[in-house]
């Protein structure tokens, strides 16, 4: 499961991202050839099952977080194809972002007193309407900002690895919780926001330092590996007769 993280959901964000690079040419169609009418309202069906519904954990239509990957790349060209002056206009979009953030946190604050109950609020679930909002309105206000520099280019690279190396199975059941228990007991408990602080920063420049070297070595192969799979895949889909309709 460690090395295999993919095949048994323990980092579920890289397993939706696999299977989004499979589906997204079938969403593009959908996003195409539906009329806007019909697809604005297939959209707000879908965010209300499972952005309203499914976020009090109520199960319903088979909720997971690949479908909210998929309703978050229907919604996002959505707004691009019929709704861009969303994303154009800068007071909305911090509006947006303003309600997105206020959301967040009272329902960060809802799942401190709701969270053992029968109904639970995921405030950090993949499907917490406010995180949507506020990535919405974050997007608006950045996107026209051009940034250029090679050593945040090379950091954000890697981010993947940071990701991937933290979240690794292994470490985060079984060193993980150790460390950050022997750090508490070294400092008495007293400093537990500085030792997550510390342990953050840690976990973070060694993850860089290893996607470096994997980088620099394995990822070579990978890389083009990879570019090969991609093109293969390509050529499937720009073949295929449907999608060609």
């Amino acid at each position: 499961m460690s090395l295999l993280p993919i095949t048994k959901k323990a980092n579920w964000f890289i397993c939706c991202y696999i299977l989004m690079v499979f589906v997204h040419p079938l969403l593009n169609t959908l996003l195409e050839k539906l009329e806007r009418k019909k697809l604005l309202f297939m959209t707000v069906v879908m965010f209300f099952i499972y952005y309203v519904v499914s976020f009090f954990e109520i199960p319903i239509l088979y909720y997971s977080e690949a479908m909210v990957f998929f309703i978050n790349y229907i919604i996002v060209g959505l707004i691009r194809k019929s709704y861009n002056w969303i994303f154009e206009n800068k007071k909305i979009s911090a509006s947006l972002t303003a309600v997105g953030f206020i959301g967040f946190i009272i329902t960060f604050a809802a799942m401190g007193f709701y969270g053992d109950e029968e109904i639970y609020v995921g405030s950090n679930a993949p499907n917490n309407p406010f995180i949507l909002i506020f990535a919405i309105g974050v997007f608006g206000l950045f996107k026209d900002i051009k940034l250029s520099n090679s050593v945040i280019n090379k950091i954000s690279s890697l981010s993947l690895f940071v990701y991937l190396l933290h979240e690794n199975y292994v470490f985060r059941i079984c060193f993980r919780p150790s460390l950050y228990a022997k750090a508490c007991e070294i400092t008495s408990g007293n400093y537990r926001i500085a030792v997550i602080l510390v342990m953050s920063i840690i976990i973070f420049i060694a993850s860089i330092l290893i996607g470096w070297l994997y980088s620099v070595s394995i990822g070579r192969i990978t890389n083009a590996l990879s570019k090969k799979i991609y093109g293969f895949i390509r050529k499937i889909y720009s073949e295929a007769p449907k999608l060609k309709k």
